[in-house]
């Protein structure tokens, strides 16, 4: 009978064919199928992911540029920027902005400037130099900054001022109240011992301060006791600056011997100097 035949013709068939798949390949010829195009380098590495289409090689990644960094062309900064002239000298990046929905940092103003050389309104600084300074401390990001800042946001936090006893890294150099010199005349507590330094020990009896201020059992006083006690001792007993007559406190007071008297800032004598009466028991010529 012919339809038996035709069966097992059929079933040797199809055992052919799955013997022809039992080496594990995806194909007739027993190849392992081609790996999918990874012509690209995700990492921007600049090393690019081998494979087929990709070399090896890219372009790195794009050129990117913050605000008043330093260029020396427009390809230094990338898009959205033009390598501008300063007005205070130099070269920096700045980026092209809408006069009509300006987006520029603080102290920056969006204008069409001709002398920068650039072709579109641009970012500019306005008055100061090129500097993202937020609390107007002139540190920040850019040529134009004395430095970088760490804080930003407080302008009493920058590389530039001494570190004081509060807990906080006030002169941006990654430490928090480090200890300092004591100094007797500031009335810090520069060693940040809890005190401030006229109340240390070290500092007993030395100046803190102009005019003979003086530490005095933990505080800067005067040592004459605030007060003008002579008039002609050439020495400033109050701590106001003012010596003998020319403290007003001496006005009228002696100055000196045989009835010298501060007069208007003048040590002179009162009579004129001249003897004017011999008969009332005054030396009137303080002589």
């Amino acid at each position: 009978m012919r339809t038996p035949l035709r069966f097992i013709a059929s079933f040797l068939f199809v055992v052919g064919g799955l013997a022809g798949c039992s080496g594990g390949t995806t194909n007739d010829a027993g190849v392992a199928p081609p790996l999918p195009d990874a012509g690209f380098d995700a990492g921007y590495d600049g090393g690019g992911d081998a494979g087929p289409g990709d070399a090896g090689e890219d372009a790195g990644p794009p050129v990117t540029a913050q605000i008043c960094d330093g260029c020396a062309t427009t390809e230094d900064c990338g898009p959205g920027f033009y390598c501008v002239s300063l007005t205070e000298g130099g070269r920096a990046c700045l980026p092209v902005c809408n006069p009509d929905l300006p987006d520029c940092p603080r102290r920056f103003n969006c204008v069409m400037d001709i002398a920068s050389g650039a072709p579109e309104t641009i970012c500019e600084p306005v008055g100061a130099p090129c500097c993202l300074d937020e609390d107007g401390d002139r540190y920040g990001s850019g040529v134009g900054c004395l430095g970088r800042d760490c804080d930003d946001s407080s302008e009493d936090v920058n590389p530039g001022l001494p570190e004081r006893c509060n807990g906080i890294d006030d002169d941006c150099d990654r430490m928090i109240d480090e200890a300092s010199a004591e100094s007797c005349d500031d009335g810090e507590d520069n060693d940040c011992d809890g005190d401030v330094d006229c109340a240390d020990s070290d500092c007993d009896l030395l100046s803190c301060g102009p005019d003979g201020l003086t530490c005095i059992s933990g505080i800067c006083d005067c040592p004459g006791g605030g007060a003008e006690t002579a008039c002609d001792d050439l020495a400033d007993s109050d701590c106001d600056g003012l010596v003998d007559c020319d403290d007003p406190d001496c006005d009228g007071s002696f100055c000196g011997a045989n009835g010298l008297t501060c007069v208007s800032g003048s040590c002179t004598c009162p009579g004129g100097g001249s003897e004017g009466l011999c008969a009332d028991a005054i030396d009137n010529d303080c002589d």
